[in-house]
């Protein structure tokens, strides 16, 4: 007996309260919340995720419109066609809008480039030069006004204005292509 008494002692006093005279800790904090001691604290922490979920959207949005905004060209290349991605710019839609066109595609700097001249200057109106000259980088040298895309990576020029980018798959496919004429068509 003695060592039954010893045993219900070592019980947690929490464990001898009555089921219904407990209190769970969501309710302690319901009741607050009813009392008005942590009403600042929901309002606030329900707009942070308002927030958040409003700058998320926006995020989302911004991302898809820039992906409708982008426009496709493809450089028929004879043995295979490669996809050139171009942003929304003057340049890129005077470019698309001249479309079909044949160009001569030639070499620069020992394999570096792929460069290509157009019939007459672009429309440079709303473009932003200055650019990074990073692998399959598609962009206009201002000075000569030829296209040119980039093979390997090259160094920033503020007389490089980008038009957009050539995925590195067909990078490797523009490396083994012929030089020479070339098409290129709007998708």
């Amino acid at each position: 007996m003695t060592a039954q008494k010893s045993q219900e002692n070592l019980v947690p006093a929490r464990q001898q309260v009555p089921v219904m005279q407990q209190v769970s800790w969501l309710e302690r904090c319901e009741r607050k919340l009813r009392r008005g001691a942590l009403w600042g604290l929901a309002v606030s922490g329900a707009l942070m995720g308002l927030a958040n979920l409003q700058l998320l959207c926006s995020v989302a949005e911004a991302a898809a419109t820039k992906e409708q905004e982008m426009i496709s060209l493809s450089l028929d290349l004879g043995t295979s066609t490669i996809s050139l991605e171009l942003e929304s710019n003057s340049a890129t839609r005077d470019l698309a809008a001249r479309a079909p066109l044949k160009v001569q595609l030639e070499d620069f700097g020992g394999g570096a480039e792929r460069i290509f001249y157009l019939d007459r200057e672009l429309d440079y109106s709303d473009v932003k030069a200055g650019s990074d000259a990073t692998v399959g980088t598609v962009a206009i040298y201002r000075p000569w006004g030829n296209v040119c895309i980039f093979l390997r990576a090259g160094r920033p020029s503020r007389d490089l204005i980008t038009l957009g980018h050539v995925a590195p798959h067909d990078l490797e496919q523009l490396k083994a292509a012929p030089l020479g004429e070339v098409s290129i068509q709007r998708h």
